[in-house]
């Protein structure tokens, strides 16, 4: 199975930031961890994480958490072809968010999981929350 990851998910791990899908998320790092998926995330997604990972931790430490995330989940990158389909689509408006769609799209993931469902109306790949992407793996 292979499953993308939307930014959200790992900060909410990283930052352990007050969010209503923190433990579902953190049960998500484990199985990518253990290995009952094949987890994906965005090569734009770091500068983001770079970014708020800085305020509250050390460069280095910054550094470790994010060679950590590299370590657990394959990199996605957009060739520019898809960038610009990207940036022509009218009917996504969060831009970030159609990009993580893209990457979902590139990989054929199964499933792309992320905590705001609501800015992936016209997604390419089905859309879960943690809590919903749980669900189907302990089925699994």
């Amino acid at each position: 199975m292979q499953i993308f990851i939307d930014t959200n998910i790992i900060l909410n791990v990283l930052t352990k930031r007050n969010d209503i899908f923190l433990s579902q998320s953190e049960k998500i790092f484990q199985y990518a961890i253990d290995g009952f998926f094949r987890g994906f995330i965005s090569e734009h997604s770091f500068p983001i994480m770079w970014y708020i990972l800085r305020k509250g931790n050390s460069e280095e430490n910054t550094r470790e958490l994010l060679e950590n995330v590299c370590n657990i989940f394959d990199v996605v990158n957009i060739p520019r072809e898809i960038m610009l389909q990207a940036i022509r689509k009218k009917d996504f408006h969060d831009f970030e968010d159609c990009l993580q769609d893209e990457c979902a799209d590139i990989i054929n993931a199964d499933y792309l999981v992320t905590c705001n469902i609501k800015d992936f109306v016209v997604a390419k790949t089905p859309i879960l929350n943690p809590e919903e992407f749980l669900q189907i793996l302990e089925k699994v």
